[in-house]
Order: structure tokens, then C-alpha cells, then sequence
């Protein structure tokens, strides 16, 4: 599968330069980085420790390892376009678009690709199914305020008819909501001080309007804390009849978040109180609404948390072309994703110790 569709990626070098075909440098990156690699000399010394595995099951016609710089020209030269469109062809077939039901969008910070310049970072726009915790898609930005015309695009490119489409702050955009509402998605995003009118205006209502559903969850405790969690959902035209530019929010989301956290030193447990406020362009009820909210988060908890802490992506510094590097990591997300793994960092620590029973298993690389 995985193998397969490297092999119609188009290699930039001359024929005379091919000694590794493009496709075996590419499904090594991929099997290094989930086998543990975080550097260029991971992958070239996994390529060494696993020599006999790639060619007797992978099909791999090379008489030695290609040094790590070799390793490192190679796939620095890859087009990035060509390898997301790889990246977006497997993704597919492990999450098909047609059984969509939740996409979370959001930005990150290649902190590893930065220069001198502290501000010179890439930004990486990324589409998350977090039904089936599958990433669809990035797209590299200039700077984060580019996220919002990137979601407008991937709305388009994207089929969410009544998929529902989530994302923070940033997004809350009339421009989205029509876009959002053309092709049929169901959007929900959250509302703050970027729209300070639209914010006031809804906060004041929903203290005083009586809501449509409401819904309370069951109270959690752990981590040393306790949480409790309310939605209250409230129909949106009475609140905004002289705001006829948002005509499309059809919905109004008050949450409201009470954590109790332990203090040691004092002994006891002190009380916050949080209240934030979202949008959407259809009449959910509570229960649903709080549940795709929730949801949300799910791409911060299981993508970006994830590829900082178990793939050491941020503190790997990749000024070149780092845009590659950070997609061969989704490759390999994906893949632990699609065969179950819960606990990624452990996962990949248990393929390095032994690769050859992983790799000829799992599924999403060959079949």
C-alpha cells in the first residue's frame, strides 16, 4: 500500500545519480521513524541493523546502506507537493473521505525549522479526522494568520457535506461560514476578542435568553483534579437580529468548565470557573454540540502533543526542507493510528527492539 504509492512519486535526480531508487529511500525514512529514528544517522543506522528484513520482505535491490548524508540529499530533494499528495492518497485509503464525520483543523509550529531568526518557523496547517485519529492533510503557511484563507481552501478540496468541521478562534470569519455553508459542512468554531461585538453581544444574551437544550456531563476526577462540564445551547437569530452579517450562525454554545485542582500546600481544592462561547451554522442539541467540541481538542492531544513528545519533532532541528521530515512522521503516525496503538512513544520503542515482527505485520505499509 504505503510502498506502492511511494513508487509514483517522480525522482528528481538524473538517471545516473539513481544507485537507491527513490521509493526504497523513502520507505526507510518511513520504517526508520517507526522504529524510534529521530536523526539522519537513526535512519541510516536502523537501514544497517535491518538490512536482510528490507530486502528478503520489502523488495529492496541495494548492496549496502546509503550513507546518512546520502540519505539526507535524497529526501531533501523530494519535492514536498509530490510527497503530500503521496501523503494525502495513502490517507484515504486508511480514512476514506466518504466515511468522515468529524474534522478538526489546526495550525503547528515547526519549532525545528527555524534559523537565526526565531520567527522565521514554518507553519503547518493540518486536517485531522478524529474519528478514526487519522491526519487527511497539511499545508505549509507563512504565518498564522494564513490559516484562515487554508481552511477556506481545504473546505473547498475537502468532502464535508455534513461533516462537522471544527476549529479555533482564528476561524470565526463570515467569509468561512459562507464557504463553510456552500459546501455543506456543519461548522462550529469558537468566538473571543477577535470578534469583541460578536463576543459581547452573545455573552450578554446568554445570561439573559433562556436556552434551547442544555446538557451536563458526569463529573470527572482525576489527575488531581476535578472537572464538570455544562452546555447550554440557545437559538441564535433573536440574539443577533441587528447583526444580519452573521446570518448563518443558526447556533449559540455557552460551555461552562468548574475545576476543583488539590493545592498540597494549602490542603484543600480551589475552585475555577471558565465560560467560553461558540458558534455554528445548525440547531445541534447540547449533547452533540459539547461532544464535537470536546472532540476538537482531540488534535492537540493526539497529533501535536504526540509528534513534540514521542517524535522529539520541535527539538530536531531541520532548517532544510523540513516540511519532508514532518510529513514521513505522519506516515508513521498514521500508520501506528490505523493498527490501534494507544501509546505511540511506547510503540515505537518496542518496533526499534524488533522491527522485523512489526514491520511484516502491520498493516497500511504493504497491504
Amino acid at each position: 500500500m504505503l510502498i506502492e504509492i511511494f513508487k509514483t512519486i517522480e525522482d528528481h535526480r538524473d538517471r545516473e545519480a539513481r544507485q537507491y531508487q527513490l521509493w526504497e529511500v523513502l520507505t526507510l525514512y518511513v520504517f526508520a521513524i517507526l522504529g524510534n529514528a529521530k536523526t539522519y544517522e537513526d535512519i541510516a543506522r536502523f537501514g544497517r541493523e535491518n538490512f536482510n528484513v528490507l530486502k528478503e520482505n520489502f523488495g529492496f535491490k541495494w548492496k549496502r546502506i546509503p550513507h546518512y548524508t546520502q540519505i539526507r540529499r535524497i529526501l531533501l530533494g523530494v519535492k514536498n507537493e509530490l510527497l503530500e499528495k503521496a501523503f494525502r492518497q495513502h490517507s484515504q485509503i486508511l480514512s476514506p473521505q466518504e466515511g468522515f464525520k468529524q474534522i478538526c483543523f489546526d495550525g503547528k509550529t515547526l519549532r525545528g525549522s527555524r534559523g537565526k531568526n526565531p520567527n522565521s518557523a514554518i507553519q503547518l496547517f493540518t486536517a485531522f479526522d478524529s474519528v478514526n485519529e487519522i491526519i487527511i492533510a497539511h499545508m505549509p503557511l507563512v504565518d498564522k494568520e494564513s490559516e484562515i484563507p487554508a481552511l477556506q481552501v481545504f473546505l473547498r478540496q475537502l468532502d464535508v457535506k455534513e461533516v462537522v468541521v471544527t476549529a479555533d478562534a482564528l476561524h470565526c470569519q463570515k467569509k468561512t461560514f459562507e464557504v463553510a455553508e456552500e459546501v455543506g459542512a456543519i461548522f462550529i468554531t469558537q468566538v473571543k476578542d477577535n470578534q469583541s461585538g460578536l463576543l459581547e453581544q452573545i455573552s450578554h444574551r446568554s445570561k439573559i435568553d433562556k436556552p434551547r437544550d442544555n446538557y451536563k456531563e458526569e463529573i470527572e476526577k482525576c489527575h488531581g483534579r476535578i472537572d464538570e462540564r455544562s452546555y447550554e445551547v440557545f437559538d441564535a437569530k433573536p440574539m443577533l437580529k441587528k447583526w444580519p452579517e452573521w446570518h448563518l450562525i443558526q447556533s449559540v454554545i455557552r460551555v461552562t468548565r468548574k475545576r476543583e485542582v488539590y493545592c498540597r500546600s494549602e490542603n484543600k481544592y480551589k475552585l475555577s470557573v471558565e465560560i467560553s462561547h461558540y458558534v455554528c451554522n445548525r440547531r445541534l442539541s447540547a449533547l452533540r454540540s459539547g461532544g464535537h467540541i470536546r472532540e476538537h481538542w482531540f488534535i492537540e492531544n493526539k497529533v501535536h502533543h504526540v509528534k513534540d513528545v514521542s517524535y522529539r519533532e520541535d527539538y530536531n532541528r531541520k532548517e532544510k526542507n523540513p516540511l519532508n521530515f514532518s510529513t514521513c512522521i505522519d506516515f508513521s503516525l498514521n500508520v501506528l493510528k490505523f493498527n490501534n496503538f494507544k501509546n505511540i512513544k511506547g510503540t515505537l520503542y518496542s518496533i526499534s527492539l524488533n522491527s522485523t515482527k512489526y514491520l511484516t505485520n502491520l498493516r497500511g505499509l504493504v497491504c
